[in-house]
């Protein structure tokens, strides 16, 4: 479920791992920008998305994962479409654009000339059929991918990307923003810690953002908190502990009672509200349990939810392949 430093070095070095999600930050765009979305939701695919496992992935490649959609009325409770979105990719992030573009961004593997990188699945019509486009960077990055998606939309609609990359032998966060959700251009380096941080999870509350992020060496989350949306401080480390559970952050989605984060545990995706991105109250139930499906295996993880033009929700969520 969660990557050591060690297994972050292997994937670093020619196979990167999984992706972060993050929800919706603002649901206004400018009208630029969203014509940019119209056209890139109806353009033809990049490539053909894969089926089945990867040949000889490293360990936690995205190549041993595959992405299913799940849908619910209230964004609490959700059911299964047993759907596959893609195979070989991990761990999801969904925006949803002001043209009512659905945005699925993830790592998949053998995208960028048989390396792992990041792609978006790209929906026109509230996630009946997608469309798949490659991420392009600017710079684009030298040596070892990027990975771990974590999106949100600026009020003038502007894409803002914090993705995982290397700094030397660790992992750290970096931001990237896009008017076309397509074409990224670096802002600057936003996080990390001495030990590394990774697989932000980011939100903005007005006068501050919050970003949680995976530690590499344990099984607790980092918050950081940062004025601009671009360079983060660290603010503590907390271990994410309900009702005995642990879970970890993976994405959120703006609610009218407060933003709604969403983690997973093992086998269980779960929700939760704050208003401020620092005290987070579990929501009654879970959204999604395992089992019951025979397309996952051991575990369903990494829940990206977005909020369609319908008042539906649309999730996607992170399994083995079978």
């Amino acid at each position: 479920m969660r990557r050591s430093l060690i297994a972050f070095l292997l994937l670093f070095c020619g196979c990167n791992g999984s992706a972060s999600i993050q929800g919706l930050a603002n649901d206004a765009g400018s009208t630029d920008a969203a014509s940019a979305e119209a056209s890139v939701a109806t353009q033809p695919s990049d490539f053909v998305p894969p089926t089945g496992k990867q040949a000889n992935p490293l360990p936690e490649s995205p190549g041993i994962y595959r992405l299913l959609l799940a849908h619910s009325t209230d964004g609490l409770t959700f059911t299964r479409d047993e759907r596959v979105l893609t195979d070989q990719a991990n761990t999801a992030s969904a925006v949803a654009s002001s043209d009512g573009s659905v945005w699925i961004y993830y790592t998949g593997s053998g995208i960028d000339a048989n390396r792992d990188a990041i792609a978006v699945a790209v929906s026109a019509n509230e996630g009946a059929t997608f469309s798949y486009r490659k991420v392009v960077f600017s710079p684009s990055p030298l040596g070892a991918p990027l990975g771990d998606p974590d999106v949100s939309l600026l009020a003038d609609g502007t894409f803002r990307m914090f993705v995982t990359g290397p700094n030397g032998s660790l992992p750290t966060i970096s931001v990237y923003d896009s008017t076309d959700g397509i074409h990224f251009t670096k802002r600057g380096d936003s996080f990390s810690r001495t030990s590394g941080a990774m697989d932000s999870c980011t939100a903005n509350f007005g006068e501050l953002w919050q970003m949680w992020t995976l530690s590499p060496t344990d099984s607790e989350m980092l918050r950081a908190s940062s004025s601009d949306g671009v360079t983060f401080s660290f603010a503590e480390k907390r271990a994410l502990n309900f009702d005995n559970v642990l879970y970890f952050l993976s994405g959120s989605l703006q609610t009218p009672s407060g933003r709604r984060y969403y983690g997973f545990a093992p086998t269980t995706i779960r929700s939760f509200t704050s208003t401020d991105g620092i005290v987070l109250t579990a929501d009654p139930g879970v959204c999604l349990s395992l089992g019951g499906s025979a397309l996952e295996l051991n575990t369903i993880k990494d829940p990206a939810v977005v909020r369609l033009a319908s008042g539906r929700h649309l999730m996607a969520y992170t399994s083995y392949i079978p």
